[in-house]
């Protein structure tokens, strides 16, 4: 594996990674590739996407320094690299082995090359996925799918798109009706939030996503399912859209 062209192309993707087993359940990485499609460059996870491209320009900016670059001997005989911020840091390696010391300064003479124009490409979005221009409305309900709605009221609230009438949240059950208005008003402050979002797979391998308030408590859940977790991570980005005036229809009165 040979880096000593010094006018490779280079380009990074950003990355969605699920991690199990905590609150927040995906995170966001990037890579660097060459031409080839070699990953010379990965960093760690990162919980928001914001944070991944502002390590990026991190990169690109220790990367013309040879003192942030530090090679490790792995004790199968192959190298490593890393880049260091000026705080020591370390903010990306490179995730194959190096044979040789000789093709990991290869690597780090090739990678001064990377400049502001160095292209990011955004895994995490697509132009199926993603609709920035999309409309919702809230419903509020009656619930009337069980016995005991025969006796007493239970409210619900449902957040839905205006050009399909599609399903995208629905909340619990509430005994009246000023506590669905208020979770709907919990929902669009918490909406503008990334961490108050957990993603979930479930058994047929789709993914829903649930939004929870200040205090942790689960305040509304996706009925639909979406295919792949960058469906679900986009619909999300939508959802900060959310304000005091989209609109609520009464569906009770």
């Amino acid at each position: 594996m040979k880096h000593s062209a010094n006018n490779k192309k280079f380009y990074f993707e950003i990355h969605i990674d699920v991690v199990k087993f905590t609150d927040l359940n995906y995170r966001f990485y990037f890579d660097l590739i060459d031409e080839k499609g070699e990953i010379l460059l990965k960093s760690i996870s990162y919980t928001y996407k914001i944070d991944c491209q502002k390590v990026i320009k991190s990169v690109l900016r220790n990367s013309t320094k040879e003192d942030r670059f530090k090679i490790e001997p792995l004790s199968n005989g192959k190298f490593r690299v890393y880049l260091r911020a000026v705080n020591g840091e370390i903010i990306a390696e490179s995730p194959n082995y190096l044979d040789t010391k000789e093709e990991a300064i290869n690597l780090i003479k090739n990678l001064k090359n990377l400049s502001l124009k160095t292209p990011v490409i955004d895994k995490t979005k697509t132009m199926k996925d993603s609709n920035n221009n999309k409309k919702f409305f809230f419903e509020i309900d009656k619930n009337k799918d069980n016995f005991f709605s025969y006796f007493y009221d239970r409210f619900y609230f449902k957040l839905k798109d205006e050009e399909e009438g599609k399903i995208y949240l629905k909340s619990d059950l509430y005994t009246n009706k000023t506590d669905s208005q208020n979770w709907i008003n919990s929902v669009i402050r918490n909406s503008k939030n990334e961490d108050r979002f957990g993603v979930i797979q479930t058994y047929e391998e789709k993914w829903i996503f649930y939004l929870r308030n200040e205090n942790g408590q689960i305040i509304a859940v996706s009925p639909y399912y979406f295919d792949t977790i960058v469906e679900a991570i986009n619909f999300i980005e939508d959802l900060k859209s959310l304000s005091l005036k989209t609109p609520v229809v009464d569906n009770t009165k």
